[in-house]
């Protein structure tokens, strides 16, 4: 440098100068070393996190952004088919988070990309967050199929459960609920004290909020008619003056289900006997008019008897 520039910029005005540009460029060059390149987005944090979603439940996500930096944000409902803009939120300290988003019958999708511009001179798409969507459902299983038994016999329940995101909550319900020996299980067993019409009701959840039902109704019955043996013929003696006779008539039963003998001489006369016994009355024979005897012959007949099996308590089955 010359002595005379060295003059120059000796000067007070000059001198002062000088530092105000050096001062302009150290200021400018902090702010670009302040604020950096921009950066594409990066996922931080999902709502629900890590598992399948179900139809009717809300999904939101939290992105890492460069600040006074432009993106843009979409997301689709159908598996990408489809794509609508995504509203964000501002979060400051260089996050911005998504508007509430409720699923619908497929997969969620949320993507974004580093623009210049905003909407311009942008990226290329990348997926951020992704929830895939499932089913849940419920199937009940019954064990026998149909409900065929004696009464107190057990019939294995099954809820079936399938999709959505383990654990499962159960519950039954319905006319037939109060027959389960639980009602907070998958496969409860049914036992009832009579027979008749019942319906139950499955209902599963998940830990996401995901819910399914199923409902069967039911006839819980006995279908299988008792057996009776009977004896044969029987012969009765008894003296000329009588007039009347008991006869002992053994009968012997069988059946699937427990039961006992009804015997029924009458309406309102009924017995609880294995051996019941057979009324007979004697009445006499025609006897030919070309004929005279000194005696009269009579013949038994048995009457007024009718018998049933009757199971407990009071299933009349045959």
């Amino acid at each position: 440098m010359s002595t005379q520039s060295f003059k120059a910029l000796s000067h007070p005005l000059q001198r002062g100068y000088l530092l105000i540009m050096v001062l302009f460029l150290l200021l400018w060059s902090n702010t670009i070393v302040a604020q950096g390149p921009c950066n594409p987005p990066v996922l931080e944090t999902t709502t629900p996190t890590n598992r399948p979603v179900c139809e009717g439940q809300t999904v939101e996500a939290t992105f890492r952004v460069t600040p006074e930096c432009d993106y843009d944000f979409r997301y689709s409902l159908d598996g990408g088919l489809t794509w609508s803009i995504l509203d964000v939120n501002p979060a400051g300290g260089g996050t911005v988070s998504t508007t509430t988003i409720t699923v619908a019958d497929d997969d969620v999708i949320f993507q974004g990309r580093l623009c210049l511009v905003p909407g311009q001179q942008c990226d290329e798409w990348i997926d951020l967050a992704e929830w895939l969507y499932t089913n849940l459902s419920a199937n009940i299983t019954m064990t026998p199929d149909p409900p065929v038994g004696c009464l107190n016999d057990l019939i294995e329940l099954n809820g079936n459960p399938s999709g959505g995101y383990p654990g499962y909550d159960h519950s039954w319900t319905g006319s037939g609920a109060v027959h389960l020996d639980e009602t907070d299980v998958r496969e409860p067993t049914f036992a009832s004290d009579e027979f008749g019409t019942f319906t139950l009701i499955y209902t599963v959840s998940d830990i996401g909020g995901c819910s399914a039902s199923d409902q069967i109704e039911f006839t819980f019955r006995d279908t299988i008619k008792p057996e009776l043996t009977c004896p044969a013929n029987i012969t009765v003696s008894t003296d000329f003056d009588s007039c009347s006779a008991v006869v002992c008539y053994n009968i012997e039963s069988d059946d699937n289900c427990p039961f006992v003998l009804l015997p029924e001489a009458g309406p309102g006369n009924r017995q609880t006997v294995r051996q019941p016994k057979w009324a007979v009355i004697w009445r006499p024979l025609p006897v030919p008019r070309s004929k005279v005897i000194s005696t009269r012959t009579f013949q038994p007949e048995i009457t007024g008897l009718v018998l049933y099996i009757r199971h407990q308590p009071m299933h009349l089955s045959g």
